[in-house]
């Protein structure tokens, strides 16, 4: 009986030992590399939530609201659960909240939706292949980098500085100042 207890007990401290280990996991590094990538995803994400989605045959439907004429979201971005997934797989839980506000996406009937309206591609000049990333500030959780992105062919570069945070998931974009 002694035995049992003492093989239960050790038993018990083995596992609260790998479980505190588990729990205190490094936080992985973002390269420079890693954040115009990231940066890059998360521009051709905003792209297709702008353009209503990636509408499947006979999906596009409109609706007038508010003296506007409005579209639904394509269905795999059609709920907020929904787009906000998408969103956070790039950025910040706030920073999708931020996106949605500021390009009036609305809920309609229990769906999602937005102005019908052409809304503006990437701007085809700017080179994010070609970005370079140099970091201006690291904390544990977060990071300001700033980007260079080449212009055609030019010898000019827009700069942006991206400003990252890192979640339980990874590192996500909360907010971006060119």
């Amino acid at each position: 009986m002694k035995r049992l207890c003492l093989l239960t007990l050790f038993t018990f401290m083995v596992l609260f030992l790998v479980s505190c280990s588990n729990g205190s996991a490094e936080i992985e590094e973002l390269t420079p590399v890693e954040s115009v990538e990231l940066t890059i995803q998360m521009f051709e994400t905003e792209r297709i939530i702008l353009n209503g989605g990636m509408y499947e045959e006979g999906e596009y439907e409109t609706f007038t609201y508010k003296g506007g004429r409005y579209r639904y979201l394509a269905a795999h971005l059609n709920t907020k659960k929904k787009l906000m997934a998408t969103l956070q797989e790039t950025m910040t839980k706030k920073a999708a909240k931020r996106f949605i506000k500021e390009n009036g996406i609305i809920k309609h009937k229990r769906k999602m939706a937005q102005l019908d309206t052409v809304i503006r591609s990437e701007d085809p000049l700017y080179r994010y292949d070609s970005a370079t990333a140099k970091e201006l500030k690291a904390k544990k959780k977060k990071k300001t980098v700033q980007l260079t992105v080449p212009i055609g062919e030019t010898r000019t570069a827009a700069t942006l500085t991206v400003f990252f945070k890192y979640d339980g998931n990874g590192w996500r974009i909360d907010k971006i100042e060119s």
